[in-house]
């Protein structure tokens, strides 16, 4: 194939960023993801510099699905794209070194374990891979039940790979076809997944989610405390006519230590005896000098069940990574504000419902993290719950890709993902990952008040993912990268 020019090369990279931000919320069309990549690969199969293009492409990419990050910080944001463009840079950079065969799977491989070190590395940053763009493909998303999130996004950059050597000429038979036939595998799969009914309880749990939409400053004012707790307490009062076992606040609904505050503490415990349901609610906690980012678990006996600390925490936005390194603490603050200092939690806490079953409670981010998830899960989770403020996304793009990662954590465990958001996104997702609830207003379901009421049925089932986690598929792509160079016989010195 003869080169691109300089100018060609740019062009292409600029059509792949676009075309993959497309296939992320809040634009879902997730159809894009499957050739995005290939006008990056053209353009950098005979570039001398492709680590620059693949620096150029991440900067589109991320910079064009993370834009909503500037209305919290914009340093963060320049800091944070500056950051993650460098891993599709690395990928491209290796694979236009070497020609051998099966050169798609290593390709696929690589960015598997690419995106395995970005969801890790500096605490980790999972929030933009790949498979979260297919959520809404039901049949594909099911194999993740197996392998997890990561399997999706390798499949996707299977078929871009394949797809660019047979644009190239440069295909190679017998791998090409065992991409597709993974493809179709993946799909039958899919359809017969979909068609199966996770091992239930025989028991099932009316839930009831209510989303308040409280301003983010309004949410840590002293003088609101009561006044946000009124709209939760309002609101939960209508819900209650429909008689839920279980009330999900979002976090940091009571914005006090819930423990400490007697008042209000007195306020919501009338509520819940009165209504008699179970209650958890995203609150501070403090202890031993120590602030937490909790969620409660009470009970209509008027009890503080179980209490469950947020153990994942927000870099620069819980806590300062690296405070001992001074100039950082204080570039860190300058730049975002004031950063709360809490203390991460260090007990994977299951609430317990009588008779009914068992649950876990992931707060704010942690649902974007796989193994989190899967540890609660594996520990005895029945279902999981999210509680979250997204309010700081704004109208932006945020909210809809912080959704789409609970979709996957509900089919990897086959568990029942409930989600209650201060402004949206707020609702219940089946193991499928099927969406059966949003919290919605007049076509809207970010920036509205309101509640839905379903009904669930715990699990107790495992899941291969839930079993065995990442690692049979990190092992498996890491055998490809290093096997599959040793078999080539030219080094590509273009």
């Amino acid at each position: 194939m003869r080169e691109f020019s300089v100018k060609k090369s740019i062009l292409l990279i600029i059509l792949s960023g676009l075309l993959l931000i497309l296939a992320f919320p809040r634009f879902d069309y997730e159809i894009f993801a499957w050739i995005a990549l290939v006008p990056l690969l053209l353009a950098t199969c005979d570039s001398r510099h492709p680590f620059l293009s693949g620096y150029l492409f991440g900067l589109i990419f991320f910079g064009g699905t993370l834009f909503w990050l500037t209305s919290i910080t914009k340093i963060g944001f320049l800091l944070l794209i500056l950051y993650l463009s460098l891993y599709p840079a690395l990928f491209t950079f290796l694979i236009t070194k070497w020609n051998f065969p099966a050169k798609n799977f290593f390709g696929a491989s690589l960015w598997v374990l690419l995106e395995y070190i970005v969801s890790h590395l500096l605490t980790g940053f999972p929030w933009l891979l790949l498979g979260y763009s297919q959520y809404k493909n039901l049949r594909l998303i099911q194999i993740s039940s197996i392998f997890g999130v990561y399997i999706i996004s390798g499949l996707v950059v299977l078929v871009n790979i394949s797809l660019s050597q047979l644009l190239s000429f440069k295909q190679r038979k017998i791998s090409l076809s065992l991409s597709f036939l993974l493809l179709i595998f993946t799909f039958l799969f899919g359809i017969y997944q979909e068609g199966k009914s996770a091992k239930i309880t025989t028991k099932s749990i009316k839930v009831c989610i209510i989303q308040g939409n409280i301003p983010s400053l309004q949410r840590w004012e002293p003088i609101f405390k009561e006044e946000n707790v009124k709209v939760y307490s309002s609101l939960t009062k209508k819900a209650s006519k429909n008689k839920p076992y279980l009330v999900i606040w979002p976090e940091s609904a009571i914005a006090t230590h819930l423990r400490l505050d007697k008042p209000i503490q007195k306020d919501i415990f009338k509520l819940i005896k009165r209504e008699n349901f179970y209650l958890l609610a995203g609150s501070l906690d403090k202890r031993r000098e120590k602030e937490y980012n909790s969620a409660f678990l009470i009970s209509p006996q008027e009890q503080i069940e179980s209490i469950y600390d947020k153990m994942h925490l927000v870099p620069y936005g819980e806590y300062i990574l690296g405070e001992n390194f001074l100039p950082l603490k204080r570039f860190a603050i300058k730049a975002a504000g004031f950063i709360p200092n809490f203390s991460p939690g260090v007990n994977y806490t299951i609430f317990s419902l009588p008779k009914k079953g068992d649950f876990a409670t992931l707060i704010c981010f942690e649902d974007i993290f796989p193994d989190l998830s899967r540890r609660f899960t594996k520990k005895g989770a029945n279902f999981l719950v999210n509680i979250t403020n997204d309010s700081w996304f704004g109208e932006g793009s945020g909210p809809y890709q912080h959704f789409a990662a609970a979709v996957l954590r509900a089919v990897e465990n086959r568990r029942y993902l409930l989600r209650a958001a201060n402004t949206g996104i707020s609702g219940i997702i089946a193991p499928s990952g099927r969406i059966l609830k949003r919290v919605k207003e007049n076509g809207r379901d970010i920036f509205v008040s309101g509640f839905l009421i379903e009904k669930i049925y715990p699990s107790s089932a495992l899941s291969f993912y839930t079993k065995f986690g990442d690692a049979p598929l990190m092992l498996f792509c890491l055998a490809f990268l290093i096997l599959f160079p040793l078999m080539g016989k030219n080094r590509d010195t273009s």
